[in-house]
């Protein structure tokens, strides 16, 4: 179409009644070329969807052989399972056999054994009534043997309780008698600590009475004085009241009789009439003299204030 397009171009050169009498015609043409050109288009698109499809079934059908191979491997492997459950049932049927007569052999032992321990069983209740006949009579004989064992029981526990009785009374002699050895001991200390204590307490009064001497000589002595004084007074007042003739006559003191300046004196002097105690150190001596029974006898030269 193109050539011819071409020498109607060179036509057209020499001749334009003819180019212009041509140009409906190339018209009509090229609308004719793309309606062929879009056809062959459409053409191919439908070319190319059908390859597609062609080649979609080709992989469908490689799939479906793929499986189709796998769907007789299975088979050959279930035929196969399917033999060997067919070997094992028939080994299952032997070993069914085999146990059925089994069960046979057992149930026929079973009525053996079944026999003998029934057998078993009467002798053994014969012998449980002997047994039980045995075993009454030594249960009487137990009672009685329990009766006596009682008897022997309590007078076993009577003898003990003697014996018990016989110990505890030794048990509580030997200990008073170790009490009355302690006691003993202890009143032979006491013995001799009161002993000592009296000797002491003896020393001491003693020794209370020599200060109690001592005092006494010094207050006799003191009331001579007092008494020589007096008399002095008493002289002098008696002077006076000569003198200025107030006519009062006193009466002469008491003098001191010969029997009290003798006694007086004689304290002082006391006999000593046991041993002569050692010296005493003044701290106990201090503690004797305000430990004693009869009260505080430190001496006490007061004797105008007893």
């Amino acid at each position: 179409v193109e050539g011819k397009c071409g020498r109607e171009a060179v036509v057209s050169t020499q001749s334009t009644g003819e180019i212009e009498g041509l140009k409906p015609e190339c018209a009509q043409v090229k609308e004719d070329v793309e309606d062929t050109q879009k056809s062959i288009d459409d053409l191919q698109w439908r070319s190319d969807l059908v390859s597609k499809k062609i080649q979609e079934t080709v992989d469908a059908t490689k799939v479906v052989m793929k499986i189709q191979k796998q769907t007789d491997d299975s088979i050959e492997d279930i035929l196969k399972k399917i033999d060997e459950l067919e070997v094992e049932l028939a080994q299952g049927q032997e070993t069914e056999k085999q146990l059925q007569s089994n069960l046979n052999h057992i149930q026929d032992n079973q009525l053996l054994l079944r026999n003998q321990h029934k057998a078993r069983l009467d002798k053994r209740l014969g012998l449980f009534r002997e047994l039980k006949e045995n075993v009454e009579e030594l249960i009487e004989q137990n009672v009685v043997s329990a009766e006596q064992y009682n008897k022997l029981q309590a007078k076993h526990l009577k003898a003990k309780s003697d014996y018990q009785t016989v110990l505890d009374q030794k048990l509580d002699l030997e200990t008073s008698v170790k009490e009355i050895v302690k006691v003993a001991a202890l009143q032979k200390r006491m013995h001799k600590a009161l002993i000592s204590y009296y000797m002491h307490r003896g020393y001491h009064n003693r020794i209370v009475l020599t200060d109690f001497g001592k005092g006494a000589t010094v207050n006799l002595l003191q009331l001579e004085k007092i008494h020589r004084n007096l008399l002095d007074v008493i002289g002098k007042t008696d002077i006076y009241l000569g003198k200025h003739g107030s006519g009062v006559v006193r009466k002469q003191p008491r003098i001191p009789s010969a029997d009290m300046q003798k006694a007086a004196s004689d304290l002082g002097r006391l006999p000593i009439l046991i041993e002569t105690p050692p010296p005493v150190r003044e701290g106990h001596r201090r503690q004797t003299a305000t430990d004693t029974d009869a009260g505080d006898t430190r001496p006490n030269t007061n004797f105008t204030d007893r």
